[in-house]
């Protein structure tokens, strides 16, 4: 954040209308890419206060003055929309690029913190065995990928189709499944402790002897699934629609 506020500065110092547009640029796709919402934080300086004031220095670069003349801040509209409905998944479905599993491996050998994968298609490839820790899965297809095997430490699925997907063996921790869709998915013994499922699509998922605790449920969608034997030992289920779920 401090190298994009420079940015601004150097732009403002220079002049140059073309410096704040590409600030606002890579800020747009910071937030896109981290489904950054106005509610997160703490930030000492918020990405979307940093977008706007973007903004209004590009404007004032250009020679306009006045809120009239700031470009209407659509993206923070339509991030919150889309967070709440299925349209960015129909949305990013015609952008995703189609990797290979040799491609991912190295994309995550080259980018060895926060490997960059949001919005690729990964459906039906085999992943199992490879190390996914940390690794930016953002509103990517995963429709029966096998994950067997994987490591998902800290990997962010936020909005990722994950329906048939195979999970067996595979290690999580604060893996975050945020709005993701596995409905109708068999995860049976599946270890998720610790894990984000809150406002994920679990409509009809098997989750029978899966192991559990600590997981954030907080307004899934648990209608119809099975969760005999599951360890739900301080699980939180605030506002989950339960309808049919079996216990």
């Amino acid at each position: 954040m401090l190298s994009l506020i420079a940015e601004v500065s150097k732009a403002r110092l220079a002049s140059d209308p073309e410096l704040a547009a590409e600030a606002a640029e890579r800020l747009t796709d910071l937030i896109r890419r981290h489904r950054i919402r106005a509610s997160n934080g703490p930030y000492s300086l918020h990405p979307w206060d940093q977008y706007e004031i973007t903004l209004r220095a590009k404007a004032e670069l250009e020679g306009r003055t006045g809120d009239a003349a700031l470009p209407a801040p659509d993206l923070l509209r339509r991030e919150r929309e889309l967070a709440e409905s299925g349209t960015r998944r129909r949305e990013t479905q015609a952008r995703r690029k189609r990797l290979t599993r040799e491609q991912v491996a190295d994309i995550c050998f080259e980018e060895d913190e926060e490997p960059d994968l949001h919005s690729t298609d990964l459906s039906g490839l085999d992943l199992s065995g490879l190390d996914l820790s940390g690794a930016i899965l953002t509103d990517s297809d995963l429709r029966s990928a096998d994950l067997s095997d994987t490591m998902l430490v800290e990997t962010k699925l936020t909005g990722a189709d994950m329906r048939g997907v195979k999970l067996v063996g595979t290690v999580t921790q604060d893996t975050v499944f945020e709005t993701t869709d596995l409905s109708g998915t068999d995860l049976s013994g599946a270890r998720l402790a610790g894990s984000d499922f809150s406002k994920a699509n679990l409509r009809g998922t098997i989750l029978r002897d899966a192991n559990l605790p600590h997981t954030d449920f907080t307004e899934a969608g648990l209608t119809g699934s099975d969760l005999r034997g599951a360890n739900l030992e301080g699980a939180d289920l605030k506002g989950a629609k339960m309808d049919g779920t079996l216990f």
